[in-house]
């Protein structure tokens, strides 16, 4: 599997574990493509997930996706619409093509968290403004998030963010304060983290002594 994608499920899993309440354990997937697998994947790592709930454009993907995890004994079906699929999540995990919002104030409820990881370039947006407002909404980084990501594709600005990941993990900026909070981690992928993901697999492969080592040419 590519490593971008492997890093993003990373990623979202770490967002979701520090965001989401302690006692979060239904999930609803929107997006049922190879980085929703790899969000759920991540997020099973960190958490005791009970429920999953999935919904895509196209509903034998999503089917497909159920049946795979029904299949490894976890309560997962698929939804015919957002509406139906978020109706009692506590965690809601994007990753989709949009490019207009389908995440709104109606969808939400105290305590919920969504991660968005759909906008990655500018005009594709997932999650509304009036969520975004409402929340305490934290990106991996804030020139990206507004250029090309959730808060740009919200037609925000760069006020609306809380913070970033890296500053809440640090400490330097709260993240959920208490169970009502609605928060929203919004990821566009930075190259850094592909970087740690490849020199970990460097040191595995060292220890282990496999693969090639290539000189550059001069």
């Amino acid at each position: 599997m590519d490593w971008h994608i492997v890093q993003t499920g990373l990623a979202g899993a770490l967002g979701a574990d520090i965001f989401a309440r302690s006692n979060a354990r239904r999930v609803a997937i929107i997006g049922a493509g190879t980085q929703g697998r790899t969000q759920l994947n991540g997020l099973r790592m960190v958490r005791d997930i009970a429920v999953v709930r999935v919904f895509d454009r196209i509903p034998t993907v999503a089917r497909a996706f159920a049946a795979d995890y029904a299949a490894a004994g976890l309560d997962c079906k698929a939804s015919d619409s957002v509406d139906a699929a978020v109706e009692d999540a506590d965690i809601i995990v994007a990753s989709t093509w949009a490019r207009t919002p389908f995440l709104f104030a109606r969808h939400i409820r105290p305590g919920m968290h969504i991660s968005s990881f759909g906008p990655d370039q500018p005009g594709k947006c997932e999650v509304a403004a009036e969520v975004l407002l409402g929340a305490r909404t934290v990106v991996d980084d804030r020139n990206l998030a507004v250029e090309m990501g959730v808060i740009g594709g919200a037609g925000l600005d760069a006020s609306t963010i809380v913070g970033e990941l890296g500053e809440v993990i640090d400490g330097l900026v709260p993240g959920r304060q208490n169970t009502e909070d609605v928060t929203v981690f919004g990821s566009v992928g930075l190259a850094f983290q592909d970087l740690a993901a490849a020199w970990l697999a460097y040191q595995k492969a060292v220890a282990a002594s496999v693969g090639q080592v290539w000189k550059a040419l001069n």
